[in-house]
């Protein structure tokens, strides 16, 4: 399909730009040559499509010159001529016994290596191949692909002695490297689209990225998170369109590929040779047709690198610590694909409906797509199409990835209407059981690395922080403790209220009550009381009133004495925060309202060059969209700025300047609407990149804490409760309670211990309590309950991961028992049903975790490890383990992933009781 004048015109000057920013970043010659290739093919088809030679816009076009080629790298110094008649005479050899790449046709020196036509150059290209295989059959596919042919070249190129090749002589052009060469060769072929910046962008990524990624997971197992990240954005592309990464790009001829297709598909496929087959499918599909496939460029060169070609893979294999239904969701995606593939790549077909059997005695897991597919496949009207849902899951099953069934599945068969159940395999749990003693307790990898931020606690400045912050920074402090275990970057911030016309009275009332605050600083411990005695001052006193307004005024202008009380303010309300943190073992980093405050005219200046803003009475507003009832108020009409322009500021800044690509609020569900508003404002200015899936915003609301009444939870005098009083409360009573089995026999803890226990159990207990309801639900706030030992909370896990503790610490001191040396032969033994069911509970960590993760829900975490602790019982109670000591390493695998969990949710486990 030809271009316009105007696309070709665009891609000009953004390959003028992309040669610029190359020379300045001081790149290699061989790569702005390539990329001056690249331009000169553009202009020639801008001649073609146009009738005139190129010229710049604002410049008329000169009389046609020779083009000048692109200067020649320096050369270095090369080899003595006695040493490239030995590698020449090495070489020759090599071709007598069919040798290496792209030296195994002919005896005669630069030789032709394929058939196609060749280019306009005096003797075609000459390929100087390298001791590494693939890339020498990269840059022969891609001549192949773009009609050209090459020559071939003996001995190492002089000049480039040392240089690791392979190297392409173009007329006086030398280009070294697979890079510099694909592109060079390509830039003449339309057919290939490599002028597109778009292809542009995904070699650089390739080269860079994914060539890394494999090369890391090469050196180790640590390697693949990594890998798993840049696999993720090659099948979310593949998603969009399953045969080509460019699927927009028209491509002339008969080709479906374009350049990036061509030299991503190999670098692919090196990758999935670290997952099980049941992994990456549309990636897979993709790579084995482009390397594999009838008319494939790598298939029609393989017979010059050597038999079968450069791309054949190894056995090698990263386990890539996913769920197990994720993993059976990829088996039955890759099979949906295989056996449908009209369906691949549409809309609720891209992935199977894979879920835990909800009756064990069916199976493990449950696809519940083939109705779906059905359904589907008959409204296409197909002929062929299946005549029940029942012969769709069976076509489903037929196309299952062998290896990988075999591997996953121990049975598959359908049942009812259509669903397919599967029972996993018991050499498969067991893997999973002796990977998490490997590696000391369990591991989850998130796909891709993100750049997070959430915004969490937020108390206010001169105010104490009471149950009502206790939501927000226990659910921040988990969600923050599952993304860093993931590995995403993670900032914690603690967005307080430090800045606003309350500052005002404040400052006037302290100056007011104590005069002499410079030189002798008031002891301020009671912040509800001075916040509440300034106000009523405020509300009585109009005179104070007006001072008030006159000390923000003050204030905001940089006033030294008043900026002084308000630093005096500041430190004194986080000292009493920091009680709360320490108490709750959380960590934050402090960026208040204050902090944007200078920010927000640039925030305010991109809405009003988007025409954004519109005046009210005074006040700059903004509307959002039509779901939205009310605008935000951008500007005040008396000038000054209120919380929806300090919003404003900190998302343009979180999301430009700190470069984050999910950002995350925790606040009360009365605040859902007004954040809302603010995600759609940064969409409707340009800061959130929602073309590419960059940025994702929430807003996670939580509901209200109640008493048992029902009612918001307050003291007996109606005032509301301390944080640091309600958290100080749990510890008493669970010392108390430790204090009772210490003195029944039931511990043997010491005094010190049994405090340290008492902080963990109560503290611990007031998390979970909170942690395990649907953050948007209200809830009850009950000692009795959170601090039952019996039933869903945390004194029960905490007990229960003592007593796999103690079982452990019996075997070794009491039995004479090796419990390391159990461990480390790696048996793991699954005779009883209920060591299966443990097991296949442990196999499922994973999966919880980045359910918790992606949801935004901490009691996805919490459900897990409360089953998670209940298969654990039930194996005790119907297993007798020192008296079979294999049983011990079932034993340490549940007491780490119990351990593992308590951590992520900030709760500190016990070993001891």
């Amino acid at each position: 399909m030809a271009r316009t004048e105007e696309e070709i015109v665009k891609d000009i000057t953004v390959k003028g730009d992309q040669i610029r920013q190359l020379k300045a970043d001081k790149a290699t010659k061989e790569v702005v040559t390539a990329q001056v290739v690249a331009l000169n093919a553009l202009k020639a088809e801008y001649k073609t499509v146009a009738g005139k030679d190129y010229s710049p816009p604002g410049k008329s076009a000169a009389a046609p010159k020779k083009e000048k080629v692109a200067a020649v790298p320096a050369a270095k110094k090369g080899p003595s001529k006695g040493e490239l008649k030995k590698m020449e005479k090495k070489e020759k050899k090599q071709d007598a016994k069919g040798g290496a790449a792209a030296h195994t046709t002919t005896a005669t020196n630069n030789s032709t290596i394929t058939n196609k036509a060749s280019v306009a150059v005096a003797s075609g290209p000459t390929l100087y191949s390298c001791e590494d295989a693939q890339s020498t059959h990269m840059v022969l596919a891609v001549a192949h692909a773009a009609d050209i042919k090459l020559q071939r070249g003996y001995g190492i190129k002089p000049g480039f002695f040392g240089d690791k090749g392979p190297y392409l002589e173009m007329g006086f052009q030398v280009l070294s490297g697979v890079d510099g060469a694909v592109r060079a060769l390509a830039a003449g072929a339309a057919s290939l689209a490599s002028t597109r910046p778009a292809v542009d962008d995904w070699l650089e990524w390739g080269f860079r990225k994914l060539a890394s990624a494999v090369s890391h997971a090469s050196e180790g197992e640590e390697g693949g998170p990594r890998l798993l990240q840049e696999m993720t954005v090659l099948e979310g592309a593949l998603m969009k369109n399953p045969s080509s990464l460019l699927g927009s790009v028209s491509c002339s001829g008969n080709s479906t590929y374009t350049l990036a297709d061509l030299v991503l598909a190999p670098l692919a496929w090196q990758a999935l040779q670290y997952f099980g087959e049941h992994e990456y499918p549309l990636t897979r599909e993709w790579a084995t047709k482009l390397l594999h496939g009838e008319r494939s460029p790598y298939a029609a060169t393989a017979a010059y690198v050597g038999e079968g070609g450069a791309f054949q893979g190894t056995n090698v294999k990263i386990e890539p610590r996913r769920g197990l239904l994720a993993v059976i969701t990829a088996l039955f995606t890759s099979a949906l694909h295989k056996a449908y593939p009209e369906l691949a790549g549409q809309d609720g077909f891209r992935t199977v409906d894979v879920a835990k059997c909800s009756n064990a005695a069916f199976g493990d897991y449950q696809c519940n797509s083939p109705m779906g597919i059905y359904k589907a496949l008959k409204a296409l009207g197909i002929p062929s199409a299946p005549a029940r849902p029942q012969d769709v899951a069976n076509a489903l099953i037929a196309a299952l990835p062998e290896k990988g069934r075999k591997e996953v599945c121990a049975e598959v068969s359908v049942a009812g209407a259509g669903f397919i159940n599967v029972k996993i395999q018991e050499a498969y749990l067991q893997a999973r059981v002796r990977d998490i003693l490997k590696r000391g307790g369990p591991q989850a990898a998130m796909a891709r690395k993100l750049k997070v931020l959430v915004d969490f606690s937020s108390p206010n400045i001169a105010k104490e922080m009471h149950v009502g912050h206790l939501r927000s920074t226990i659910i921040g402090d988990s969600l923050c403790r599952m993304f860093e275990f993931l590995g995403h970057d993670v900032m914690r911030v603690n967005h307080v209220g430090d800045w606003g016309t309350q500052f005002g009275m404040l400052i006037n009332y302290l100056k007011e009550e104590y005069p002499d605050f410079m030189t002798n600083p008031p002891n301020i411990t009671d912040l509800t009381g001075f916040y509440k005695a300034a106000k009523a001052r405020f509300d009585e006193d109009e005179a104070f009133k007006e001072r008030a307004r006159v000390g923000v005024v003050e204030l905001q202008a940089g006033n030294m004495e008043s900026r002084a009380i308000w630093n005096l303010l500041c430190d004194i309300s986080r000292a009493e925060f920091q009680k709360v943190y320490d108490r709750l073992d959380v960590k934050l980093e402090e960026c208040g309202e204050s902090f944007y405050n200078s920010r927000i005219p640039a925030a305010i200046e991109d809405l009003q060059v988007k025409g954004l803003l519109q005046e009210d009475g005074g006040a700059t507003i903004m509307w959002c969209g039509g779901k939205h009832q009310i605008p935000l108020m951008v500007r005040k009409s008396d000038g000054g700025y209120g919380y929806d322009s300090t919003d404003l500021a900190a998302i343009k800044y979180r999301l430009q300047e700190l470069d984050r690509d999910w950002v995350i609020y925790i606040t009360d569900a009365g605040q859902a609407t007004h954040f809302h508003m603010i995600f759609d404002a940064a969409r409707l200015v340009g800061w959130v990149d929602e073309e590419h899936g960059r940025h994702r915003l929430d807003h996670v609301g939580f509901g209200v804490v109640q008493g048992e009444d029902g009612k918001r939870f307050k003291t007996r005098s109606g005032d509301t409760v301390r944080l640091v009083d309600l958290l100080d409360e749990a510890v008493v009573r669970m010392t108390a309670s430790l204090g009772d089995r210490i003195m029944e026999g039931k511990s043997s803890l010491t005094e010190e211990e049994a405090l340290e226990a008492a902080s963990a159990l109560g503290y611990g207990a007031v998390k979970y309590a909170d942690l395990k309801q649907n953050p948007g639900t209200d809830y009850q706030f009950s000692y009795d309950r959170m601090l039952d030992t019996k039933g869903d909370t945390a004194i029960y896990l905490l007990f229960t991961c003592a007593r796999f503790h103690s079982i452990l610490r019996k075997a070794e001191e009491e039995k004479g028992i090796d419990v390391k040396g159990l461990v480390a032969t790696g048996e793991v033994v699954l005779e009883h049903p209920t060591e299966r069911a443990l097991a296949l509970e442990l196999a499922q960590f994973a999966e919880a975790l980045q359910q918790a993760v992606l949801e935004l829900m901490p009691n996805r975490l919490t459900s897990y490890v409360f089953f998670l602790s209940a298969r654990g019982t039930d194996f005790l109670e119907a297993c007798h383990v020192l008296t079979h000591p294999r049983r011990l390493v079932l034993v340490q695998a549940t007491a780490a992933t119990i351990a593992r969990c308590l951590e992520l949710l900030g709760i500190k486990p016990l070993t001891k009781i």
